[in-house]
């Protein structure tokens, strides 16, 4: 295999990426687009690659790394300086959904970390974002929005005059609905069922080609709302800018304070204030694997105490016996 066989920028037929070795659990292999953004990070990258990788196959295996981060949510629209944290964990948050292990996750981070630390060095960005890599600790869980946290980010947005970002943040702790899902819904992608209190995520605009149902009937207006504005104000630029203001004023030194927190943040209110068993919540995010689940909910002391005094009341035990 050689550098010549990935030839970006040709006006050829796209081709298939092979990123990881057989045995390793990744999403789907993505194809080549024929041309990059000319202002982004895979440019940069091929400029400098015999530069950044010393080995020839470790430079292919890390540009198609970097290819399939840039093809996610079509990333390569963003110029090099425009890329920060969020699009980078999106990115590793829907390869766990895929099955990919931790250190498939932390292979990926380290070569988009490294072609933007390399970018810091040549002038080209201020400083790099922080990346965050994954302990193997299985009973590590997720960053989630605390409800205090919820209602300043949506004044923040609203006194922006960013009516829009505060709805999709709404929708997303609401909703559990994923940030594109979000987007696709407001733009007609993703229909209403016919009663119209459900959105009906159809598998085209899911990750694993799982269609489901998800309530919206709590945000509603929210989500009307959107259906205007999106189709007319939409970008991945625009949304990462905004964000990157959010970030800068409320968590400047928290790499995992990214708009995927809402999914988590909804899944950890079904579990602990709704009491939505496990399964439910599995159906309602649309994981296939209850594993994935378990990585979003983040369970609170009060909940299992809670669970604990449903418990005794449901079962009439005597405190002694003879």
């Amino acid at each position: 295999m050689t550098l010549d066989q990935f030839d970006f920028f040709a006006d050829t037929p796209s081709t298939q990426i092979e990123v990881d070795t057989p045995s390793t659990p990744v999403a789907p292999a993505v194809t080549t687009p024929p041309q990059y953004n000319p202002k982004g990070l895979m440019a940069f990258a091929l400029k400098e690659a015999h530069r950044i990788w010393s080995g020839e196959q470790h430079r292919v295996r890390s540009l198609a790394q970097l290819s399939r981060f840039l093809q996610y949510n079509d990333n390569d629209q963003l110029d090099i300086t425009d890329i920060g944290p969020d699009p980078i964990h999106d990115f590793l948050d829907a390869l766990a959904e895929e099955g990919a292990s931790t250190s498939t996750q932390n292979r990926y981070a380290a070569t988009i970390s490294k072609v933007l630390k390399i970018a810091v060095k040549r002038r080209l960005i201020a400083e790099a974002p922080s990346v965050h890599f994954h302990q193997e600790d299985p009973m590590a869980r997720p960053r989630y929005f605390t409800p205090e946290e919820v209602a300043a980010i949506i004044k923040f947005f609203v006194d922006r005059g960013d009516q829009w970002m505060a709805d999709m943040v709404e929708v997303g702790c609401k909703t559990g609905l994923r940030r594109m899902e979000i987007v696709n819904l407001a733009k007609g992608n993703i229909p209403l069922s016919s009663c119209g209190r459900f959105a009906v995520v159809v598998p085209k605009y899911t990750k694993n080609k799982l269609e489901r149902s998800v309530p919206i009937d709590s945000c509603k207006e929210a989500v009307l709302r959107l259906m205007e504005s999106i189709p007319k104000i939409w970008s991945h630029r625009t949304f990462y800018r905004r964000w990157s203001l959010l970030k800068r004023d409320m968590a400047p030194a928290d790499p995992h304070f990214v708009f995927h927190c809402c999914r988590h943040t909804a899944a950890t209110v079904m579990t602990n204030d709704v009491g939505l068993p496990t399964i439910l919540v599995q159906k309602w995010l649309g994981h296939k694997d209850p594993k994935t689940t378990l990585k979003y909910v983040s369970t609170s002391d009060d909940a299992m105490i809670g669970a604990s005094d449903a418990l005794a009341s449901r079962f009439n035990i005597p405190a002694t016996r003879g």
